[in-house]
């Protein structure tokens, strides 16, 4: 495994939507298809997706997002534990601070992203 991708809401929505930035996205999901290359992303942000979906167009839809994320390359996340919560707080802190919105949020991180400073 080479890379790990993080995808939070907005950069699903952005793929979806064909927003900016969207084919950055697209990319990384082509990339994970041969293995060496992993993508996580929590229910929460999933939920936030759901939502944005069932909002905009009706229930069905949301639902196929559903099923169709359960069918893709990303895998999805429950737990939340101390070590994520500690190091996605000193991320964020550092895009904060480097003046990089916290709203649009897709990292690289490292094998060993304990690391983050």
């Amino acid at each position: 495994m080479n890379e790990i991708y993080i995808l939070d809401a907005c950069a699903l929505i952005a793929l979806l939507s064909k927003e900016t930035g969207y084919k950055n996205v697209e990319k990384i999901i082509e990339k994970s298809e041969n293995k060496k290359t992993k993508i996580i992303m929590h229910t929460v942000n999933v939920l936030e997706v759901y939502y944005h979906i069932y909002k905009l167009y009706d229930e069905n839809s949301a639902l196929n997002f559903l099923n169709e994320i359960k069918d893709s390359p990303i895998q999805l996340r429950v737990e939340v534990t101390d070590d994520i919560i500690i190091n996605a707080g000193k991320l964020k802190k550092k895009l904060i601070l480097h003046g990089l919105g916290s709203g649009w949020i897709l990292i690289i991180i490292p094998k060993r992203f304990s690391h983050a400073k």
